[in-house]
């Protein structure tokens, strides 16, 4: 990835591996379009690289991604359907990505993980954790969903699982998301995880991978239609005069949904 400059990742190369850092941290690792488009240029130039094998993907400052970027969303047209739509339909596609990509990736979560952040987890390949790490989908206190991260939260965790987790909003910790499924490792020696994860891996061919990864495809619910569902839900609560209404005092005054 040398030539390139990233303005919301920090890139690290090592034998097999790509590590890419969310560093927004004045956005609370917030995922903005940008984001999106860097993490999608990172992959075409990965994709082609046969020597890299896995994609780490982690958060600076004790923060894994706290979802949809409230700060970017006030500014979007919301009379504007498009405009709204192309945000959740470029964050679905890249959590599709995930799941097809002839790369493995594996997320560590090594503090705060809400919203959109699940997806990142979710849609991954390998999930590791560390025991400060917390999990929660919030959306649900402003008036949303979170539509494009359930058909992942579900294939990860089960239906009642990721229902719950999305009615209540509760923060759960490292060992209950492990219990759960969201996770797939509890550790505090996370990159030691890695490097015993990337030895077990490296035995199957980079076809092979794709193989599985479209046969599981083949297996869930993931298709066209489900993408279609989840965007149009998240389009039509953003585009809620109301729902907005939350968003803009939780960004401008710092005020809570019941407050």
């Amino acid at each position: 990835m040398s030539g390139y400059h990233f303005k919301t990742l920090g890139i690290e190369e090592t034998a097999g591996c790509v590590t890419v850092t969310i560093d927004r941290s004045e956005h609370n690792n917030s995922i903005n379009i940008l984001l999106l488009n860097e993490i999608n240029l990172l992959f075409d130039n990965v994709e082609l690289n046969p020597d890299v094998r896995l994609v780490i993907l982690k958060g600076n400052n004790q923060v894994f991604c706290t979802g949809m970027d409230f700060d970017e969303v006030v500014k979007i047209d919301h009379n504007n359907r498009d405009e709204v739509e192309k945000y959740a339909s470029s964050y679905f596609s890249l959590l599709e990505r995930f799941t097809r990509t002839c790369k493995i990736i594996v997320s560590i979560i090594d503090g705060k993980a809400t919203a959109g952040g699940i997806g990142f987890v979710a849609a991954s390949d390998y999930a590791i954790a560390t025991e400060r790490a917390s999990f929660s989908l919030s959306e649900t206190l402003f008036g949303l969903l979170p539509a494009c991260v359930i058909p992942f939260l579900i294939r990860r965790t089960g239906f009642q699982k990721a229902y719950l987790m999305t009615l209540t909003t509760q923060n759960i910790n490292a060992e209950k998301a492990y219990s759960s499924g969201l996770i797939d490792e509890l550790t505090n020696t996370p990159d030691e995880s890695v490097r015993l994860f990337l030895l077990r891996v490296n035995r199957i061919k980079a076809e092979t991978v794709v193989d599985l990864k479209e046969y599981f495809k083949r297996m869930w619910i993931i298709n066209e239609q489900v993408k279609k569902d989840a965007v149009n839900q998240i389009t039509e609560l953003l585009c809620k005069h109301d729902n907005m209404e939350k968003i803009k005092a939780f960004v401008e005054k710092g005020q809570f949904p019941w407050e």
